[in-house]
């Protein structure tokens, strides 16, 4: 059975352990469209809110939902992003109020240009007298980005 998502849902999915033994059934953010597969990219949420220390995450309570109920605040730590089946979401939880998504969406962003700027704009060693040095004299990192 196809599931049909749309970003800013809050499903169910059974995410698996990291340590590969089993699995819980967790809350998950929808951050993306379907792509070619079907297959969307999404946060899984904690109820152990006290275990996280996260430069980017989302806490959600049932306040922040447009429709839907959450029996706990879940927090939704941005690094968590994986890809998942919708086919295998168990149920649908609500909708995220469109602010509440919107910060969840930026929180996706900033993370995604750190990294880029991370993997790909590293700083090429300086050598002086060889180096070329912007008219500016600015140095571009993630917050200009």
């Amino acid at each position: 059975m196809q599931v049909e998502t749309f970003i800013g849902e809050i499903w169910i999915y059974k995410v698996p352990f990291v340590d590969g033994k089993g699995s819980k059934p967790r809350p998950v953010i929808i951050i993306s469209a379907p792509n070619s597969k079907g297959d969307v990219r999404g946060i899984p949420g904690s109820s152990k809110i006290e275990q996280w220390n996260e430069p980017y995450q989302q806490l959600v309570a049932t306040g922040d939902l447009e429709n839907g109920h959450l029996d706990y605040a879940t927090l939704f730590p941005v690094s968590k992003q994986m890809v998942f089946c919708p086919k295998c979401f168990a149920a649908r939880v609500g909708k995220l109020k469109k602010k509440v998504l919107e910060s969840v969406l930026r929180k996706v962003s900033a993370q995604q240009v750190e990294c880029f700027v991370e993997g790909v704009k590293v700083p090429d060693s300086f050598i002086p007298g060889e180096s070329v040095i912007p008219p500016s004299g600015k140095v571009i990192g993630a917050p200009e980005i």
